[in-house]
């Protein structure tokens, strides 16, 4: 499966028995054991970790080695996680591949840039992964490898100490294999209530979301989706349809605008360090935001606020806690030249809504397919305990056979 960059056996066994000396009511800094304590989990490698060297899956930063941890790497420690190691990541977490595998047919993408966060969990090697978000890197990849994810609000996570890849959007997430994971993993990073003691399970108020992008999902996708939709009202979800305007299909193009601009202006160091630091996919992302201009930018920026506004009223207007949609447009493509089409995630990402993706089937290829959630920016706990309350009226199911 290739989903690792490095592993340190050595360290994570030796802070494995730590923890075994370490009884109830022990230390580990917070006068009592951690949410996570003992709890294997991999970092992806944009982000930094001090004994560990952190590459960006850059040729560039061959060796190298941080002088401090990024803020969620001391989260998990703090909360007694032990970091396996670092997981693979496209370069700079944009779109070029690594050599990461589909852990269900190795002939597959298993998309990006979270690519080895995801292939970890969804291949059984750790329960608990970190990746990140620009685009659709963490859901996307979620949906090919049969992992559970949740990638929360914008800003939800610390973020510092992770390689910025556009700033406007870059967000932390979260794989784990079930839907408790992601709340005992939100919940211990962020302080945000008892990782050990999750808020109620909460039947929530769901809607079907047909996007401008709807029919452009391949038929197992949609099936997967409108199946979802069903169990959960006969489980008494009450459940709807509802159909975005078309003006939200241009939200992807200025959500390209601004990512495009930012990498331009946060990668121009790389090209002081190396005269042709990046592979080709990102080269012509750089190239284009050199393009660009600060007016047209900041135009783009007033367009998001102004779109994620539009986007709170829809909620509350027609009473909504979750959206469901696909999270990918089907199952992972064959072959390894592309990590996958972000269609059905660039928009929420641009909200800046926190969004969530489980595995419910398999296609006709007998890969994963994955369904997303969507809800209320800010409004991540509530989101988990809607998110524990469905995989439960999901059933068995919602865990992929060997």
């Amino acid at each position: 499966v290739e989903a690792w960059v490095t592993l340190d056996r050595e360290q994570a066994l030796a802070e494995a028995r730590a923890r075994d000396k370490a009884g109830l009511g022990a230390g580990l800094g917070v006068g009592r054991r951690g949410g996570l304590h003992g709890i294997p989990i991999a970092i992806k490698d944009v982000i930094e970790t001090r004994r560990l060297p952190t590459e960006f899956g850059s040729a560039i930063f061959r060796g190298h080695r941080p002088k401090r941890d990024a803020a969620v790497v001391k989260a998990s420690e703090r909360q007694g996680g032990i970091i396996l190691g670092k997981a693979v990541t496209t370069q700079f977490a944009t779109f070029a591949p690594n050599k990461t595998r589909n852990p269900h047919n190795p002939a597959h993408t298993p998309g990006g840039s979270s690519s080895g966060s995801a292939a970890a969990v969804g291949d059984f090697h750790v329960p608990l992964a970190v990746g990140t978000q620009t685009v659709g890197s963490v859901i996307r990849p979620a949906s090919f490898c049969g992992a559970a994810a949740f990638k929360p609000s914008f800003g939800a996570i610390d973020i510092r100490g992770t390689h910025p890849l556009a700033v406007s959007f870059d967000t932390l997430g979260l794989f784990g294999r079930h839907a408790d994971d992601l709340w005992l993993f939100f919940a211990a990073l962020t302080g945000g209530g008892n990782p050990l003691d999750p808020p109620q399970l909460c039947r929530p108020r769901v809607a079907l979301c047909i996007t401008p992008e709807w029919a452009t999902a391949e038929p197992a996708m949609r099936g997967a989706v409108t199946g979802v939709a069903k169990a959960l009202q006969d489980a008494g979800a009450d459940t709807r349809e509802i159909e975005f305007s078309a003006s939200f299909s241009t939200l992807a193009e200025v959500h390209q605008v601004i990512l495009a601009y930012e990498v331009a202006r946060d990668f121009r160091y790389l090209t002081d360090l190396d005269p042709a630091p990046f592979a080709p996919q990102l080269q012509i992302l750089y190239d284009e935001g050199q393009t660009i201009t600060d007016r047209a930018y900041r135009a783009a920026l007033r367009t998001a606020e102004t779109a994620r506004g539009a986007f709170d009223r829809v909620l509350f207007e027609h009473g909504l806690d979750l959206l469901l949609t696909p999270s990918a447009p089907g199952e992972a493509p064959r072959g390894l030249a592309s990590t996958g089409d972000a269609r059905f995630n660039r928009i929420w990402t641009f909200l800046r809504a926190p969004c969530a993706s489980f595995p419910v089937a398999r296609g006709p290829r007998g890969l994963p397919l994955g369904v997303q959630f969507v809800g209320p920016r800010s409004g991540d706990v509530k989101m988990l305990a809607h998110l524990r309350w469905i995989w439960r009226a999901l059933g068995p199911e919602v865990t992929l056979p060997a």
